[in-house]
């Protein structure tokens, strides 16, 4: 688990030199942090870093993830049916912990009929369709 840790942030300097001994700093060369822990070195940017935000687009992307190979696997025998809708519904709300509902939908059809006049049916979150 992540756990933050303290760190300095450090610059690399040009020194004008007499006899091995720094006297006038002269420019910068570059900035890096170190982790006052491990001592490990690292870019500057890691201070923007924003864990939350990461967590968050990383669960989303596993939900879609989730539902996107559980929709292939109903669609397989090229039929949808009821029993399989429930069952996918709750294994992705056991595994994610958010709820989906089948429904018919028309906006994003993950499966039509042959027949144009048919709704398609498909297990997402309401708000994405």
């Amino acid at each position: 688990m992540w756990r933050p840790r303290p760190y300095q942030l450090k610059k690399v300097r040009r020194f004008f030199t007499l006899y091995f001994i720094p006297i006038i700093p002269l420019d910068t060369l570059g900035e890096f942090v170190e982790c006052q822990v491990r001592k490990g070195t690292y870019l500057k940017q890691v201070l923007e870093y924003d864990s939350e935000a990461q967590a968050q687009r990383t669960e989303s992307e596993l939900r879609k993830a989730i539902r996107r190979v559980m929709v292939r696997m109903i669609l397989a025998d090229s039929r949808i049916h009821e029993k399989e809708l429930q069952t996918i519904c709750a294994l992705s709300e056991k595994l994610t912990g958010h709820p989906l509902v089948p429904y018919r939908c028309d906006h994003r059809p993950l499966y039509k009929k042959r027949q144009a006049s048919t709704f398609a049916i498909t297990c997402c979150d309401p708000p994405d369709c």
